[in-house]
């Protein structure tokens, strides 16, 4: 077993205190290897993730004030406070998340637009009928080329770019802004 937030050291001298922090509020179960590795940093925040989401935060919140009582120092409210910050820092990780695979399907709908309307003009240009609908298709063009520009900004600015998947439309070779003969 491996203590998290309240270890044998911490109640060393107070045998009473030991059976009080063996408590699957504190505790986790691990292998050998890495319970050797037990004082670092990303090995206390997994497990830290691991009674979170087995026994949920306000239990280990609870659990933790009950042992309020058994300490003199501010050991309790660091405790709480590592708590409610891994708590904090998950979910912002989360809405961070979300929002990134938000921009990735808001730029892949971009882009496909973008490929589609090339396809469509150079269909036009090639049929023929690209004249009479030039003015409109030109407009459609840069509103569109601009609309991509904000969202590459965007994306660049989110960190989001190497997310980004394009879409898998063909690629317009003809130039559409030039009339046909």
């Amino acid at each position: 077993m491996h203590e998290a937030l309240l270890t044998r050291q911490d109640v060393r001298g107070r045998p009473h205190l030991l059976m009080r922090i063996m408590v699957p509020e504190n505790c986790a179960l691990l292998h050998h290897r890495c319970h050797m590795e037990g004082s670092s940093t990303s090995l206390r925040a997994t497990v830290l993730k691991y009674l979170l989401e087995g026994e949920g935060p306000e239990a280990i919140i609870l659990w933790l004030e009950s042992m309020r009582a058994d300490f003199k120092s501010d050991l309790i409210d660091e405790r709480i406070r590592e708590v409610k910050e891994y708590i904090a820092m998950s979910k912002k990780a989360d809405i961070v998340d979300v929002e990134a695979k938000l921009l990735v399907e808001v730029e892949q709908l971009v882009s496909a637009c973008v490929s589609l309307l090339d396809l469509v003009f150079a269909r036009l240009v090639r049929g023929g009928m690209a004249r009479e609908y030039m003015p409109e298709l030109e407009r459609i063009h840069e509103e569109n080329a601009r609309v991509r520009q904000e969202l590459d900004v965007l994306l660049a600015k989110r960190g989001a770019d190497d997310l980004v998947v394009k879409a898998d439309l063909p690629d317009a070779e003809e130039d559409w802004s030039k009339p046909d003969d």
